[in-house]
């Protein structure tokens, strides 16, 4: 009797596995494929850890990330890590460039030296300027610090590597350190916290198990260049609130609207950052709505883990 071989599993390694996105993005791919993991360890070094739970530190100059690579062999090399607050890039800028400038075009070049396909979490913040829905032809204007240091990111890594696939997006979850914007809504609405709502920032989030997905189908296919993955809802923020209070049947008088003011120029920018994803969706297939995917999650999350939210 002719035994069917097994499936062979392909290789990715997320840089940035500990994060919001990197550790969701690990959990995701994990079901079907091989996952390995870069992180910082304990002492700041950086450490990479097997589905064997093994793990390795490393230099994360060329020679380290080619070692590892090399090791690994991984398929797919993910970079989902970066200096993302805005306020701290403003005081640190020599670390923004590190993290968001300097980190992608090194990930970028050793994965073409040894043939790994290089795949960089962008964000839809590179664009400053006044307009809704920007797609992936439109120039980027971007008016901070972080901004401009992941737009740099983006270029280096196109230029070090023209296979990159470049993903300028904007996840929506929950996280286990509890720093995303759902996060904070669902820790003070179950304090009973009357908190703002700004009305005024408009932006259009993916369901982040929506965007591993669509990353994976990215990967797996022979593109390259810059894509938007986002859904196709541009929503404010004090949208993102109301619609949890109405699924957890919360009271509307927790959450109130109010502007966003850009007169602190560490915290300054971009009000509306909605993307386009016409791209991704004529070719792949349509994002569903955010809140397709967060509706479940909340409530599974609201349910399950609300003595971790009073904490």
């Amino acid at each position: 009797m002719k035994i069917k071989d097994e499936k062979v599993k392909k290789k990715w390694m997320i840089w940035g596995s500990e994060g919001f996105v990197g550790k969701h993005f690990s959990d995701i791919l994990l079901r079907d494929n091989q996952v390995i993991g870069v992180f910082r360890g304990r002492n700041s070094e950086f450490c990479v850890r097997d589905s064997n739970a093994s793990e390795k530190t490393f230099n994360p100059n060329l020679y380290g990330i080619r070692y590892i690579l090399e090791h690994f062999e991984p398929n797919f090399l993910v970079n989902c890590a970066g200096m993302a607050s805005i306020e701290n890039c403003a005081e640190r800028p020599g670390e923004a460039d590190l993290s968001n400038s300097l980190l992608p075009k090194l990930l970028a070049e050793a994965c073409i030296q040894v043939g790994t396909k290089f795949i960089h979490i962008s964000t839809d913040a590179v664009f400053g300027q006044p307009g809704i829905l920007f797609n992936e032809s439109e120039t980027p204007m971007p008016n901070s610090v972080y901004s401009k240091t992941k737009l740099q990111g983006e270029k280096l890594a196109i230029e070090m590597n023209p296979n990159s696939l470049i993903i300028r997006t904007r996840p929506l979850g929950v996280s286990a350190k509890k720093t995303t914007l759902v996060d904070y809504f669902l820790s003070n609405f179950l304090q009973g916290n009357p908190i703002p709502g700004h009305k005024n920032v408009f932006f259009t989030p993916i369901f982040i198990s929506d965007l591993a997905q669509a990353i994976e189908k990215l990967a797996n296919s022979s593109e390259s260049g810059i894509w938007n993955l986002v859904a196709g809802d541009r929503i404010s923020k004090f949208d993102v609130g109301i619609f949890l209070l109405e699924r957890l049947g919360l009271p509307s008088n927790y959450l109130y609207p109010v502007d966003f003011s850009n007169a602190d120029e560490k915290s300054k920018r971009s009000l509306d950052t909605s993307l386009s994803n016409a791209k991704y969706s004529d070719k792949f297939g349509g994002i569903p709505s955010v809140f397709e995917g967060l509706e479940p999650t909340i409530i599974r999350e609201w349910n399950i883990n609300i003595e971790r939210w009073r904490k």
